[in-house]
């Protein structure tokens, strides 16, 4: 993905579900840190090629803007501005304040679609 971007593509990610659950900030967190160990015939692969390294800024956008450009629809949604659908999340964490490390840790407090809340999680209180 790095090098895509160093060369000024658009690039997307999205998730192989059923393939692999669609664990989104594990996956962020892996492409920011490449330092996730993935399973490969029973054994552990280390470090993913540290010259691939995302920035937070990065890994977000593909998720989001990235997305929406690769399905034609950067007018309807993937950035938050007048006139597009208002589809966000609300997390229990900031991730560009976090160690990189620590992203796969956050959740989704709060969903809105079209700008209306679609899910909430349960208080923990």
């Amino acid at each position: 993905m790095k090098t895509l971007l160093d060369a000024g593509a658009h690039v997307a990610y999205g998730s192989d579900w059923p393939v692999d659950p669609p664990d989104y900030f594990d996956a962020i967190e892996t492409g920011v840190t490449r330092e996730r160990a993935i399973a490969v015939s029973g054994t552990l692969a280390g470090v993913l090629g540290a010259d691939q390294r995302l920035t937070i800024e990065q890994a977000l956008r593909a998720y989001t803007a990235g997305a929406a450009h690769q399905l034609r629809r950067d007018a309807d949604f993937g950035t938050l501005a007048p006139g597009k659908l208002a589809d966000f999340i609300v997390l229990n964490a900031n991730p560009l304040a976090l160690d990189p490390r620590q992203i796969s840790e956050i959740e989704v407090v709060e969903t809105y679609v079209g700008g209306e809340r679609a899910y909430e999680a349960p208080s923990t209180e």
